[in-house]
């Protein structure tokens, strides 16, 4: 691993040589034409001062190239010796099982299966066996509410067929909600002026 850090650090200061190179260059054109430039102007002016403006400029020439000549410092990364010494073991072969172990096969089995073991109950065991108990009650009460407001349904019934005078049943339809027919007896026709005690 050692080899490899060192190739990167090789790889880093070779890409920053590579790119001061670039730089340089670049530096060295723009100094070429700014020479040009200065020395056209100056003669257009008439001045005498080009040597000043020479020994100026061959100075900076000397500046870079010594820039160039300059190695290039790149830090080497500070790495740990813990790290260094993992690096430096050779790796160890060792399979996801034995690294692992058994994996477990299912959760909820494998803890319904401990509870068994221990003899406790398990609080989703309880919880599923109280939702059934009381769907069940449910399921019980309405079937009774059922049962009762038929059993009503069936005196009333009776009561009207009874208090009616002819005791004929007339079949009525249409309006009611249920589909079944619906009988209801009909009115009898009593004297404003009997006695309701006597019924004359």
């Amino acid at each position: 691993m050692p080899q490899l850090i060192e190739r990167d650090v090789l790889a880093a200061e070779k890409s920053i040589k590579d790119e001061m190179r670039k730089e340089l260059a670049i530096l060295k054109n723009n100094m070429d034409s700014l020479e040009a430039h200065v020395q056209t102007q100056l003669q257009a002016v008439g001045s005498g001062n080009i040597e000043e403006f020479k020994k100026h400029l061959a100075e900076m020439r000397t500046q870079v190239a010594k820039l160039a000549e300059k190695p290039v410092q790149v830090p080497t990364p500070v790495m740990a010796e813990s790290l260094m010494k993992i690096f430096s073991e050779q790796p160890t072969i060792q399979s996801l099982d034995d690294l692992w172990g058994e994996l477990p096969k299912g959760k909820f089995g494998k803890r319904k299966h401990r509870a068994r073991e221990f003899g406790e109950e398990i609080p989703a065991d309880m919880y599923i066996e109280e939702r059934r108990k009381e769907k069940k009650a449910r399921k019980a009460s309405r079937t009774e509410a059922r049962e009762k407001e038929a059993f009503a349904q069936q005196q009333r019934d009776a009561v009207l067929a009874g208090t009616s005078g002819s005791g004929v049943s007339v079949p009525v339809s249409g309006s009611q909600a249920d589909p079944a027919l619906v009988f209801e007896s009909v009115p009898v026709d009593k004297c404003s002026d009997a006695n309701p005690t006597t019924g004359a």
